[in-house]
């Protein structure tokens, strides 16, 4: 993937992530932003990768817990990345959202406590970048 790609997913991600944990939500800004850079470097086999979005999109009709930007931002991650990168930054940054949703669950007790989801799966992003370079 394009070096240039990489960067501007990553500081459209920070923003969104700030954005998230401030508000709660996602503005479709960033899923605009996003979605403009799909034509640069774009691989039809590409489109799979929205798929990673479909339990999201399920889980945000069945409950309440997950917002509409989530499962929009991580289709067009699946679209940007392809299906390997996506799933491999979804599955870690799921993997980081329950450890920081435990840890903070515990220290400031149980309770209906609503979490953001965007600052995990850029995490998920930056670590799966960083393992992709070592391996």
């Amino acid at each position: 993937m394009h070096i240039l790609k990489i960067l501007l997913i990553l500081c459209i991600l920070i923003f969104a992530s700030i954005t998230d944990i401030k508000r709660r939500e996602v503005p479709i800004m960033y899923q605009a932003l996003l979605f403009v850079l799909i034509p640069f470097h774009f691989h039809i086999e590409n489109l799979w990768g929205a798929l990673m979005a479909a339990p999201f999109f399920v889980a945000a009709i069945a409950t309440d817990k997950i917002g509409g930007g989530d499962w929009k931002l991580i289709a067009l991650l699946g679209v940007l990345l392809g299906m390997h990168r996506a799933f491999g930054t979804v599955v870690v940054g799921c993997i980081i959202f329950i450890i920081s949703g435990l840890v903070m669950e515990k220290r400031k007790g149980k309770g209906s406590m609503l979490f953001p989801f965007v600052p995990s799966l850029t995490a998920g992003y930056i670590v799966t970048l960083i393992l992709e370079a070592i391996f």
